[in-house]
């Protein structure tokens, strides 16, 4: 498979010469160093801080993240084959790993939410023997400098780690101009899911004022807002006071630990309502938010029972067939 390249290559083939030298990342490096420039054309997506965005769109989206799931599973049940020089050595190395090559592969596979993955290679003695023990994944947020020539550079809470490339399986998933961090095949969907949740956002304050009202609090005729400021020089500090406390009034009068309101004279409270309140949809709201639920779990389910054994899946199928046709029938 292309992506053990870096696994038990020459040293020759290591030392080649390389007309320039690039480094990728911004840890430490001049950005007039950089041999790649930055082709993310938005700036909340550019590697590796950016990354962290993809994170958010594969835990907080069902639909995203159970087609990650099954992904990664698909990747864990491939057939592979090696051929070549010293396969029976390599075979031998790659099943001394944790979990098997399938899980090795399902770790890369997880590489789909970022566009790349990139593990350091751990080795060990055993009786006089170099063998690999394991490959251990690094988070791929916390690369800020990939130097095919050198040096993986990775942040941590403890410090910064220096890791030689050589001792690295990096595999680039969807490659753009040789770039190591890769593009994430979830870059094209960032435009829809960003105006989704804008949307679903608006529709839940939306929703929210039009049910429960939105507080207004009154001040009276007499009461001089401009007094409130700093800068005016009617700046009166028992008014400033006075406006907080009003703000908070307001802040904190539909939260639980506000059961009810005592005004003094001259203030007047009140909740203004959405006038469409009796046909706002929300069971059709409701009900789509539990088939997204329903999705994301039904996902996870057969992520699970794709990675099993057959007859385990059988009994899965069973079970779930079982649970769709009592859910059918109440």
């Amino acid at each position: 498979m292309g992506v053990f390249r870096n696994l038990f290559a020459k040293q020759e083939a290591r030392r080649r010469p390389y007309a320039t030298k690039r480094i990728y990342g911004t840890l430490g490096i001049d950005e007039s160093q950089k041999g790649l420039p930055d082709m993310e054309f938005m700036t909340e997506l550019s590697p590796p801080e950016g990354l962290t965005k993809y994170r958010v769109m594969r835990l907080n989206d069902p639909i995203i993240g159970g087609l990650i799931l099954q992904i990664v599973g698909v990747m864990k049940r491939l057939r592979w084959t090696l051929d070549g020089e010293n396969t029976d050595f390599v075979m031998s190395q790659l099943n001394n790993l944790k979990g098997g090559v399938s899980e090795l592969v399902g770790e890369i596979a997880e590489g789909f939410t970022y566009g790349f993955y990139l593990g350091e290679l751990v080795w060990n003695t055993d009786g006089g023997d170099i063998v690999l023990v394991d490959i251990e994944p690094r988070y791929q947020p916390s690369l800020y400098a990939i130097d095919p020539n050198g040096y993986v550079e990775q942040r941590t809470t403890s410090g910064n780690a220096k890791i030689p490339y050589t001792k690295c399986l990096h595999h680039v998933i969807l490659s753009e101009n040789r770039n190591p961090y890769g593009l994430s095949p979830l870059r094209h969907l960032y435009k829809p899911y960003y105006y989704k949740i804008s949307i679903e956002a608006a529709e839940s304050i939306g929703a929210d004022r039009d049910l429960s009202g939105l507080p207004v609090l009154k001040a009276p005729d007499e009461f001089d807002f401009t007094a409130a400021d700093t800068e005016s020089p009617h700046y009166d500090a028992d008014v400033a006071a006075t406006l907080s406390w009003a703000i908070d009034l307001v802040s904190n009068v539909r939260k639980d630990e506000q059961q009810g309101v005592v005004l003094p004279a001259g203030w007047e409270l009140s909740l203004v309502r959405g006038e469409n309140r009796s046909s706002l949809p929300t069971t059709e709201i409701i009900n789509r938010y539990n088939t997204e639920m329903a999705m994301g779990l039904l996902e996870v389910f057969l992520s699970m029972a794709s990675s099993s054994s057959r007859a385990n899946m059988e009994i899965y199928l069973g079970n779930f067939l079982t649970a769709c046709d009592s859910f059918a029938s109440s």
